[in-house]
């Protein structure tokens, strides 16, 4: 078993939908709004966003680490290593093999 340490895809400016995975307005019945991010803050009091409030911003290209995926082949000869489960970062990325703590 290995941890896997890399930095994941990023994904430029995205919304809340795509960030945080909150669901969609209508998009028939009159809907305007399908994918804005509708009322943030409260009312008069206290009359501000709360800290750590979901919203629209950067998203991914953050350092991130997959812990104990199995080790299925190594082969020395093409210097390969297979792990088995999904890894941070996209084809050709940079990673970080480290044993796991666990095992």
């Amino acid at each position: 078993m290995v941890d896997v340490r890399g930095v994941s895809k990023g994904r430029g400016f995205a919304g809340n939908v795509k960030r945080h995975g909150h669901s969609t307005g209508d998009k028939s019945h009159g809907g305007k709004s399908v994918r804005l991010v509708g009322s943030t803050g409260m009312h008069t009091d206290p009359g501000r966003v709360p800290p750590g409030k979901h919203g629209p911003g950067h998203y991914g290209n953050t350092n991130c680490k997959v812990l104990n995926l199995e080790v299925v082949e190594i082969d020395e000869v093409k210097n390969i290593l297979l792990v088995k489960g999904a890894i941070p970062g996209p084809r050709g990325g940079y990673l970080y093999i480290e044993q796991s703590l666990s095992s």
